[in-house]
Order: structure tokens, then C-alpha cells, then sequence
């Protein structure tokens, strides 16, 4: 806004729980040196830049400083992400680079990302263990939140909340929709019920037994979204959708599949008890294929509440 170039200096390598903090999902006002600090026990030795104005990890294996010039942008990507494609390619500020320093010997770190597991999926899974206790402490109607690896992180996430009164997930709900690195949540699935969210077989169950569709699922459109979801119709836009499943239970869950074969349909089988994953054509050959499984699901008045085409 000042139409000033932003100092920046890049710090790769060092102290392991400083690269684990530099991805972890902190509150904005909680610097990521410190949380580097605190995960070591001790604090995180550092030294002045002579020729910038950061203080710079004194065990970083290199050190790269420069300035980001205000209103310039120039396309980057497309780059390989944890999601297993490649990213498209837009416009980014450029990082001019004045001076490097390194150690003597360095090494580079890089991690290796795909679909998953590669070593983003242990690095985040760590992360969440290690951050989950302070969630009830920042939001204090949430019990427990994990997110799934498996997703990417962002894509899908659950929690376990307090229901005192009425509705009250969906509050608590919208709590974590607006919590830092948590906005980028795609989809959140909400429980009143004490379980281990990281057995997600356990908590779809769960869900599906007190979910009810007219009432319990919200999708809202024209939201914030990950730079690296390609969901939505443009960059960092998108939808998203929270679904509860509070209460006493609204049915009994199916756990074995016997309503014989489905037109058009040639795999079926039970992800969890109440959900069906089925197979057939692809999008591209049968775009209504989804829309006809449904008409033929409810012709037969299925008992599988969820069924994933």
C-alpha cells in the first residue's frame, strides 16, 4: 500500500522442529520461531543479518535475502503439489535476491510430495498430534479436530464438539471455518460424539447415523480457498461444506450390500457401514450417469444412505 519494496529473507534447513514449524497451522500472532522454540525446549539460536534487517537462524543451512518489489508480478507453475497434479500457472510477486548465506558443507533440504504417503503426509501428520491439545484452547467449543492426510490436509476435516444447546455445532462449526490456516477447509464433518477422529470409517458411521440432508448439510458458495484448490471456477474461489451428525441416531446403518446389481454400474462395495462406493463409466463418456444411479437408487428405496459414485 506504501508503494515500498518488502524485506524478505528465506531460511531453508536447520533445527528439524524449525522446518516442521514453518508449516505448521499456528494463529497468526504466534511466530513460527517461537513455536520452533517451544518444540526444542529451548530457544532457537540466532543472528543479525549484517547486510538485511532479519534476525536469521544461526543453525539455517542457507540463508537467501532480498526484497519483494511492490506491484510487480510475473507467472509462475505450473509446480507438482502434495495433491498429485500439477498446479496451473498465474501471476506472483517476484523476490529479488541480494545476498545468500550458507554453512559450510550445506545441505539442501527438499521433501518429496504426491499422492499420498510421501513424507508430506508424516510431516502433517506429526504436526496435528503435536498442535491438536491447543485447539480446545483456542476454540473452546471444539473437543477434539483432526484433518485428513489422505485429502491433502485442507480438503477435509472433522471435529468433535460441544452441543449444550440447540444447534450449537453449527456454531462451533463456522468457529473453525474462520480460525487461520483452517478457512482453506473444503469440508468439515461435525460430531457431538466422543470417538477418534482419526479412524474416519468410524466417524463417517457416526455422522451418517444422525445426519439429516434437509437440515444438516450447508454448502456455501463464493469462498475463500486454497491456492492449490482447482475446485472452483477461479484461483482462491470455491465452495464449501459443513455436515453434522449430532444427537441420538436418526437410523440404523446397512452393513452388508444384498440389493443386487445397478444398470450401468460394474463394481460395488462397503467402504463403512452406511456407505457404498460404486464404478462405472467415466465423467467425460457419461455425464448423467450420477443423476440416473440416483433415480434407480430411489426407485428400489435403498438403505444406503451415502453412495459414492
Amino acid at each position: 500500500k506504501r508503494g515500498e519494496a518488502l524485506p524478505v529473507s528465506v531460511f531453508l534447513g536447520g533445527p528439524p522442529a524449525l522446518i516442521a514449524s514453518a508449516i505448521a497451522p499456528v494463529p497468526e500472532h504466534l511466530p513460527e520461531l517461537l513455536l520452533a522454540s517451544l518444540i526444542t525446549g529451548s530457544k532457537l539460536p540466532v543472528v543479525q543479518d549484517p547486510y538485511g534487517i532479519h534476525r536469521i537462524p544461526a543453525n539455517a543451512e542457507f540463508v537467501i535475502s532480498g526484497s519483494v518489489a511492490p506491484h510487480t508480478r510475473r507467472p509462475e507453475g505450473p509446480f507438482g503439489d502434495h495433491y498429485g497434479y500439477y498446479s496451473w500457472t498465474h501471476d506472483f510477486p517476484v523476490f529479488d535476491v541480494s545476498h545468500m548465506w550458507h554453512r559450510k558443507d550445506a545441505i539442501y533440504p527438499a521433501t518429496i510430495v504426491g499422492k499420498p504417503r510421501q513424507e508430506d503426509y508424516y510431516l502433517g501428520d506429526f504436526l496435528q498430534r503435536l498442535l491438536s491439545p491447543a485447539f480446545p484452547l483456542a476454540m473452546p467449543g471444539v473437543k477434539d479436530l483432526w484433518t485428513y492426510a489422505e485429502t491433502g490436509f485442507h480438503a477435509l476435516a472433522a471435529a468433535v464438539v460441544r452441543e449444550s444447546y440447540s444447534r450449537e455445532a453449527l456454531t462451533t462449526a463456522f468457529r473453525i471455518l474462520g480460525e487461520g490456516q483452517l478457512t482453506l477447509t473444503k469440508f468439515l464433518m461435525v460430531t457431538d460424539q466422543p470417538l477418534d477422529l482419526a479412524q474416519f470409517d468410524r466417524l463417517l458411521e457416526t455422522v451418517l447415523e444422525r445426519f439429516r440432508p434437509e437440515t444438516d448439510l450447508y454448502i456455501f458458495d463464493k469462498t475463500s480457498h486454497d491456492t492449490l484448490d482447482y475446485t472452483g471456477g477461479k484461483l482462491n474461489r470455491g465452495s464449501k461444506a459443513v455436515m453434522l451428525g449430532v444427537g441420538d441416531p436418526v437410523r440404523e446403518l446397512p452393513g452388508d450390500y444384498d440389493e443386487g446389481p445397478l444398470d450401468e454400474i460394474d463394481g460395488i462395495e462397503v467402504y463403512c457401514r452406511g456407505c457404498l462406493v460404486v464404478s462405472g463409466a467415466s465423467f467425460v463418456e457419461e455425464p448423467k450417469l450420477a443423476n440416473r444411479l440416483l433415480e434407480r437408487l430411489q426407485e428400489r428405496g435403498t438403505r444406503w444412505p451415502l453412495v459414492i459414485l
